[in-house]
């Protein structure tokens, strides 16, 4: 195995990569991003230790980073149905479901393995736009990899469908 001293990073850079890197790199990172993010109840506080952990080992200098554009609600209609979209719009910020809601967010696969949460439209929002951002990035050629630690989870039972960046981005990209 290779140790840290044989890992070599791209040159440092500020907006613009200096001709002649080797890597165009980005990170896809804001405040609104890191905190919708945190708001999901299966990964409380990751985004904000993950960005921490990057930021003490000086990693920002090593890529530039991208504050991803909020997806619209036609961008989500494009990868869900507008049925499920409106139902985390007008569910987001309900603390208790009626039995009859609870039984619609089973349907649609938001239960135990992926939850229902406040703010979630949001989080679906933020998340998604960054993935599309994270696609744009890499059609325009102005990345050649970019890094988004805000994507969506998995579980055994399924591919989390509160929101699937992953699907998203490669969609947006083929």
């Amino acid at each position: 195995m290779a140790g840290a001293e044989d890992v070599s990073l791209p040159e440092p850079c500020s907006g613009a990569e200096k001709e002649g890197d080797k890597r165009k790199v980005c990170f896809i990172h804001s405040q609104a991003l890191l905190v919708s993010s945190d708001l999901n109840p299966r990964y409380t506080g990751r985004a904000q230790l993950v960005y921490s952990l990057i930021e003490a080992y000086g990693l920002l200098q090593h890529m530039r980073v991208v504050a991803p554009e909020k997806a619209t609600q036609k961008q989500l209609q494009g990868f869900h149905s507008q049925e499920y979209i409106h139902f985390l719009e007008t569910h987001s910020n309900q603390s208790d479901l009626e039995d009859e809601d609870e039984e619609t967010a089973e349907e649609m696969g938001l239960g135990y393995d992926c939850p229902l949460f406040t703010g979630c439209y949001d989080y679906a929002c933020e998340v998604g736009g960054a993935g599309l951002t994270s696609a744009d990035l890499l059609l325009r050629e102005e990345a050649e990899i970019v890094i988004n630690w805000s994507g969506d989870g998995t579980t055994q039972k399924e591919m989390w469908r509160l929101v699937t960046a992953t699907a998203m981005t490669w969609s947006w990209l083929f």
